[in-house]
């Protein structure tokens, strides 16, 4: 009973060695033949008292980890909180490197239509665009080499390299002329959404952001920052290129900061949305002179039954530099 009782004292224990108080007491009192009881008391005295002190560092420094693990927490929560559209801007504007000017480009692309009622040939189109509205391709149909463009003096085509220039202006190569409208508004929207933060700044009574779910096909969906507001144009490939004032939504994925989604309606004068409209999906992104480049887009018809497949352009090479001038657009100037 007596050992049992002993058990049961009390006995302070250093932190860093495991160490009883009162057995260090008896060591450090053997080594002396008389241990006065003082310097027992006094040894003790001073254990106890570092033991305090240790204590006390000891919760200073847990409080510490604490306030430094609820730190992050308030700053994942900043990262989550929606962004103002300027702060959207700024967001893009840090990951994208400027000094590229985006008013050209020359590319090696194929274009497939997706419409249902479409045959589904891909078109390998050899291009160049300059902006304000220039374009110049060649491609191969039915084993004959095609040449289409926008010079200065309006849309023209050559058949074979020896044929004569076709001046598409005139009625019965209207079908031509409104193939070559299409081709012209996916060159502006390819060059005009590799520059999502200008797009966002061009808005017009641009709404607060909100966060989507943005829906890619059946099961797929992309967190994203979503905004509304209109442009002052927006060219409809439905629409044979033509360009009209526009309401429109852009999605940026909330991760990367990349443009990933247009809807756009037209709008008449009095802003009335009409009730059809475009739904333009860019993917696959590549860089591109530092600049991150959808490699795909597909354009889709908005309705009622929302989106249809119109059409899919793949990049296989981009140049954002190439030297480029009006003389290049000329119909009279051979290709090179």
């Amino acid at each position: 009973m007596q050992a049992h009782a002993k058990s049961l004292e009390p006995r302070i224990v250093l932190p860093q060695h495991g160490y009883p108080l009162d057995l260090i007491a008896q060591e450090s009192s053997k080594r002396l033949s008389h241990p006065p009881k003082a310097y027992t008391e006094l040894f003790c005295f001073h254990a106890v008292i570092l033991y305090d002190m240790r204590t006390a560092i000891l919760a200073t420094l847990l409080t510490s980890a604490i306030l430094s693990a609820q730190q992050p927490v308030e700053n994942e929560q900043d990262a989550d909180k929606t962004p103002s559209l300027d702060e959207m801007v700024a967001n893009i504007q840090r990951i994208r490197p400027g000094g590229t000017k985006l008013d050209r480009f020359k590319a090696f692309l194929q274009i497939t239509p997706t419409g249902k009622k479409d045959d589904r040939i891909t078109i390998l189109l050899r291009i160049k665009f300059l902006l304000p509205g220039m374009i110049r391709y060649l491609t191969s149909e039915t084993g004959q080499e095609i040449q289409r463009g926008w010079d200065q003096n309006g849309p023209w085509a050559r058949i074979g390299k020896d044929d004569d220039i076709a001046d598409l202006r005139e009625r019965h190569y209207r079908q031509d002329r409104d193939q070559l409208r299409r081709e012209l508004a996916l060159a502006r929207l390819l060059l005009r959404f590799m520059d999502p933060a200008t797009v966002l700044t061009e808005l017009e009574n641009p709404a607060p952001v909100s966060e989507d779910q943005l829906k890619i096909g059946r099961t797929k969906a992309i967190r994203a920052y979503m905004v509304t507001g209109q442009l002052a144009t927006y060219p409809f490939y439905s629409d044979t290129g033509n360009t009209h004032p526009a309401k429109v939504g852009v999605w940026i994925d909330v991760t990367s900061k990349r443009l990933i989604a247009v809807s756009a309606y037209p709008i008449d004068k009095s802003g009335k949305q009409a009730a059809a409209g475009e739904f333009l999906l860019l993917s696959k992104h590549k860089t591109r002179s530092g600049i991150q480049i959808p490699s795909q887009l597909d354009v889709y018809s908005l309705g009622p039954r929302g989106r249809t497949p119109l059409v899919r352009m793949e990049l296989a090479s981009l140049e954002l530099t190439t030297p480029l001038t009006v003389k290049d657009f000329n119909r009279a100037t051979p290709w090179r």
